[in-house]
């Protein structure tokens, strides 16, 4: 699949939002800065590949408390098992980013402001 392929199913997973979890979709603007981000860290890859950067996986490269592999909701290994999908997929991903953001992470990380910034969709992408 090409970097334009990813970019688009990452955009087109948050423009939607996934109801089943409770989580709005992102205003367009807010979705492509997402896209931008997700492709900065990994070419929007669901699984890193090469060299592990500390150990860092996925889309958004989460890593160590935030990645798992425990059964705990706020981290994505364990918040994929729990709802029965693979950690390692585009959709998956794309739900937790936004559950995070929504909830914040078991690690103890809080993602309000982000997330609210994010479904204002206000700010310029810069």
């Amino acid at each position: 699949m090409s970097l334009l392929d990813r970019q688009r199913e990452w955009y087109g997973y948050w423009i939607t939002g996934f109801p089943e979890y409770d989580l709005p979709p992102l205003p367009p603007i807010s979705a492509i800065a997402a896209v931008g981000n997700c492709t900065q860290e990994n070419m929007c890859n669901p699984v890193t590949v090469g060299r592990l950067d500390h150990g860092s996986q996925g889309g958004m490269q989460w890593r160590e408390r935030r990645l798992g592999p425990v059964s705990v909701q706020g981290i994505l290994q364990g918040w994929a098992d729990a709802n029965g999908q693979p950690w390692n997929t585009i959709r998956t991903q794309a739900a937790f980013f936004l559950w995070e953001l929504k909830h914040g992470s078991a690690a103890g990380q809080t993602f309000s402001g982000l997330y609210a910034d994010l479904m204002a969709g206000k700010k310029p992408l810069a």
